[in-house]
Order: C-alpha cells, then sequence, then structure tokens
C-alpha cells in the first residue's frame, strides 16, 4: 500500500499545475501521505548540504529541530487531513548538525476527493545572507570541526548527557571501547544507570547518585568526582568522572569525560597495603627493642650486687 501510494504522487507531480509549482520555487518538496519525502528539488544541497538522493525515501521529522518536531507532526496532520499551512516557521537540521530557521507554504494534492500526499516551498534563512555573514558562519564551522577532532581522536571516554531523562545523545570511539558497545546508536539508547552498578561504594544507589551529581553539575557548570562504572559486559571499574554544562544549538547538555582509573586504583591499594605492612612491622620492631631494653634492665638489676 505504501509503495503504491509514492508511485501515485510521483506520477502526479509530473503533470500540471504542480510541475510548475516545483519549478517556480528555489526549494520545493513533496511528501506521501506517511510523511516520508518523495521528491526535493536539487537546492536542498545548497540550502541543507544534503543531496536529494540521501533524503528521497526518508521521513521529513528526521531533518525537524527535536524541539520543534511536535508541532511539525501536528502540522503535517492537519493538512493530511485537507488543510493548508501557510508561513509556518520551523528550524531545520542542516547536515553540518547547525539549524536553520525556514518558513514553509504547504498544501495537499487532492486526486478525486482524496488526498494522495502535500507539496510546499521552503524559504530557507541562508538565502540571501551577507558575506560577513557567511564568514561567521564559516568560522563557527572551522570552531565546530576542531572540536569534532578533539572529540573524535580524544583517549579520554566523552560523550553527551540530554535532558530531560539524561540519557546519553552521542559518544566517541573511546567511550565505545571503554564500556564494550558496538556502536555509537547501541550506547545512546541507554544511561548512566545502565553503566553503573546498583550501589556506590559509600553504600548509596548509584541512580539518586547520579541525580545529585548532574543537578550540582548544572547548577554550578562542572562537577569532577570519582565513579564506579560497568560495562556492558557487566565488569565494573574505577573511573573519574568530569560533568561540564555545555550549550549546543541552544539547549543546556552536559558533557562526561570519563576516564578508567582501574589501574591507578589497584596500584593506590597495593601501596596502601604496603604502608600498612610495613607500619606493622615497624610496631613490630619497636615493640621488639622496648622488649630487649626492659630486658637488659632487668638483667642489670639481677647482676647487681647486694648490700
Amino acid at each position: 500500500m505504501k509503495n503504491q501510494k509514492q508511485i501515485s504522487i510521483k506520477k502526479i507531480i509530473t503533470q500540471e499545475p504542480y510541475r510548475s509549482f516545483i519549478k517556480i520555487f528555489d526549494m520545493a518538496y513533496v511528501l506521501d501521505t506517511t510523511g516520508n519525502i518523495v521528491h526535493v528539488t536539487g537546492s536542498i544541497k545548497k540550502n541543507l548540504g544534503y543531496t536529494a538522493k540521501e533524503v528521497i525515501n526518508t521521513h521529513f521529522k528526521d531533518y525537524i529541530g527535536i524541539k520543534e518536531i511536535p508541532i511539525a507532526l501536528s502540522v503535517f496532520k492537519d493538512i493530511i487531513l485537507g488543510k493548508e499551512a501557510k508561513g509556518v516557521t520551523l528550524n531545520l537540521k542542516h547536515k553540518n548538525s547547525n539549524e536553520v530557521k525556514i518558513t514553509l507554504n504547504t498544501v495537499p494534492v487532492i486526486v478525486d476527493e482524496k488526498i494522495i500526499g502535500i507539496i510546499g516551498n521552503v524559504t530557507s534563512a541562508l538565502q540571501g545572507v551577507n558575506t560577513d555573514h557567511k564568514k561567521t558562519e564559516k568560522k563557527v564551522q572551522e570552531i565546530e570541526n576542531k572540536y569534532k577532532t578533539i572529540f573524535e581522536s580524544s583517549r579520554d571516554a566523552i560523550m553527551t548527557l540530554v535532558p530531560p531523562n539524561w540519557n546519553f545523545g552521542s559518544a566517541n570511539k573511546t567511550t565505545l571501547d571503554l564500556f564494550g558497545a558496538k556502536t555509537e546508536e547501541e550506547f545512546n539508547r541507554l544511561g548512566p544507570g545502565d553503566v553503573s552498578p546498583e550501589k556506590q561504594p559509600n553504600g548509596n544507589l548509584s541512580s539518586d547518585e547520579a541525580k545529585k551529581t548532574i543537578q550540582k553539575a548544572m547548577q554550578e557548570g562542572s562537577v569532577f568526582f570519582d565513579w564506579v562504572h560497568k560495562r556492558l559486559n557487566g565488569e565494573e571499574f574505577f573511573a573519574t568522572v568530569l560533568l561540564t554544562k555545555i550549550k549546543l544549538d541552544g539547549e543546556e547538555l552536559l558533557q562526561a569525560t570519563v576516564r578508567d582509573v582501574s589501574e591507578q586504583k589497584k596500584s593506590e591499594y597495593l601501596l596502601e597495603e604496603k604502608i600498612k605492612d610495613m607500619e606493622k612491622l615497624n610496631r613490630l620492631m619497636i615493640g621488639r627493642e622496648l622488649k630487649m631494653i626492659e630486658l637488659k634492665n632487668d638483667i642489670k638489676k639481677f647482676k647487681k650486687p647486694n648490700n
């Protein structure tokens, strides 16, 4: 049924007046009744960084800013019911991870009194920007690329936590290796509780301790602490964690930098045990020395002639 709808809408948009509508506008699009993208004009590459081939047969909500997905779905539902949407402002996701503010106008495609899809045009905020703005965007992109390089090549595990549930939103390769996740998608389905034992060494629940540290990081900007983590295979390890509040695409997130310090903890434990053994030996030696002194004094008293 889905393929039939797509074929039908594809055939219709080659006919008037839809063909002329698509040609008039710099950035036009066509969706089927499920929200899948059937057609886009080539200008999508200039405005959003994607090729037409990359977005065809994907769902339109994949390109909507996360906060505005409910609005976009509501508008889509209204259009499928026969309404028009004019002057709707939304943020679309650019391929470089930025968001682009756009204004769209959309109408239903009706054939034989049946809605078989929707067609619309987009006005992008990127069109007609001045040179200074482009230079600024280029500088921002350079900074983002530099950050991305640091993020991906870091020997520390770096991940982001996204409100309100504070599940993971991104992770570098070191993170995947550290926790034993096969892909970033697999790891991003998890939260701190999934990579922590039930309780921390202080006896408190990991879930309670995690809430406290997240709240403190959001209030103070950052927090550094010791933590016991758990790999996906159940193996536990000691770690240090730095939580830092960051702002990304207008949303406040937390970036976590995790370092496995199990070997360090093991060395510290062995050192502590060695110190304890030396202290114990020292006490024994001191006790023995005192006993010897006491014994010598007793011998002197015994050898001293009586008057």
